[in-house]
């Protein structure tokens, strides 16, 4: 989740209810997350990303559902309310350090592409056009 987009808090105890055990599960998955950063599994991130979008629509959700017009006692909201926000809290300092792991992996493929790059152009530049086209020679062989 990013900073300071956590979900709207739910109007029943209920409801905050079920959205301390979604997060829960948002949680779970971003340590998971964080291990595919890690390894590089692309593959695996992407599906784990897309289990993640599902509990975070359903956060969503829980928190636009009404209150029905009853009026819950703040003491039996506070305390809920705070876990809900603390879990909020703790994934997205997660995301935010797997950003930075992103980015850093990001900047290590591009100039591991930009190696590749380069040696397909010097090869290109020793191989034959066409046929009966002439080609680069190295003078030392």
């Amino acid at each position: 989740m990013p900073a300071g987009a956590g979900p709207r808090l739910a109007q029943t105890p209920e409801g905050l209810d079920e959205q301390i055990e979604l997060l829960e599960a948002i949680n779970e998955l971003s340590d998971r997350q964080g291990e595919l950063v890690d390894e590089g599994e692309a593959a695996d991130l992407l599906e784990v990303l897309g289990r993640r979008q599902v509990l975070i629509e359903r956060l969503r959700e829980v928190g636009q559902r009404p209150g029905g017009g009853v009026l819950h006692a703040g003491a039996e909201m506070g305390p809920k309310a705070d876990r809900v926000r603390e879990l909020v809290d703790l994934i997205a300092g997660k995301d935010a350090e797997q950003q930075v792991s992103l980015r850093e992996r990001l900047k290590h493929l591009e100039s591991q592409l930009g190696g590749i790059d380069r040696g397909r152009r010097a090869v290109d530049a020793y191989a034959p056009k066409g046929p009966g086209e002439p080609r680069f020679q190295d003078g030392r062989a």
